[in-house]
């Protein structure tokens, strides 16, 4: 699993079970962490993918290793990782 695989799976995965206060812990604890290794892992990881024309980011987040949540376009999905991960980790672009 990589560093976006591995954050999606430990921290918005529904078995995990995780509040909003739990989930914005979490990642303030990614974004301030003074080993930056994690932080530009998930920027990079999410980088690699947003270049990818036809990326399957429904089942980034619906797969047989852990279910963030489901949803019906790629577009939704992709806008959901955005919103709720890269940019409460500070990611601009």
């Amino acid at each position: 699993m990589n560093y976006l695989e591995n954050t999606l799976a430990n921290v918005f995965s529904a078995d995990v079970g995780l509040s909003e206060v739990g989930i914005s812990a979490a990642l303030q604890a990614i974004k301030i962490n003074p080993d930056r290794r994690e932080l530009e892992g998930i920027i990079g990881n999410f980088e690699e993918l947003i270049n990818q024309v036809d990326f399957d980011w429904i089942g980034l987040l619906d797969n047989e290793i852990y279910e963030v949540a489901v949803f019906e376009s790629n577009e939704h999905a992709k806008n959901f990782i955005v919103e709720n991960l890269m940019k409460p980790l500070g990611y601009q672009k």
